[in-house]
């Protein structure tokens, strides 16, 4: 099985795009100044959403991002869009849900070198649920629509 990787920890092939991203999202929910410290399960769940549209260009890191059974069969769509986190997550025992924003307008990493244009204009926000499995944050929904 593999994990996915967690900012500090050991790099397991994650695009770097999903780093830059976890470093912005970071800094962002950290503020400037303050001392408070970032739930970690926040920062889990919040660079497993954003960084899911880099994972779809990945089929077999993509499923494992999912819980067993929930993956789509074809990542492609998920690949077309962005994701932002907009609202507070939510973490209760094994299970947390965030409000996420879907846009389009990206290029999709599934196509590799030959995307030509951006994704499909448009977006959207959806309630997203994910569940702790073995210590690791896995989505177990994540409507595009």
């Amino acid at each position: 099985m593999t994990t996915l990787p967690i900012p500090g920890r050991e790099h397991c092939g994650i695009k770097h795009g999903v780093w830059y991203t976890l470093a912005i999202l970071s800094a962002a929910v950290a503020g400037c100044g303050g001392t408070s410290a970032v739930d970690p399960d926040v920062q889990d769940v919040s660079g497993l959403v954003t960084g899911l549209g880099d994972l779809a260009g990945m089929p077999e890191v993509f499923a494992e991002s999912f819980v067993a059974g929930a993956a789509p069969k074809n990542p492609q769509p998920y690949g077309d869009y962005g994701y932002e986190v907009v609202s507070p997550v939510k973490v209760s025992g094994d299970v947390a849900t965030v409000d996420v924003r879907i846009f389009g307008g990206v290029m999709s990493p599934s196509e590799g070198d030959k995307a030509k244009k951006p994704s499909l204009v448009g977006e959207s926000t959806k309630t997203w649920t994910l569940r702790r499995v073995d210590e690791a944050w896995k989505i177990e929904d994540a409507p595009l629509q």
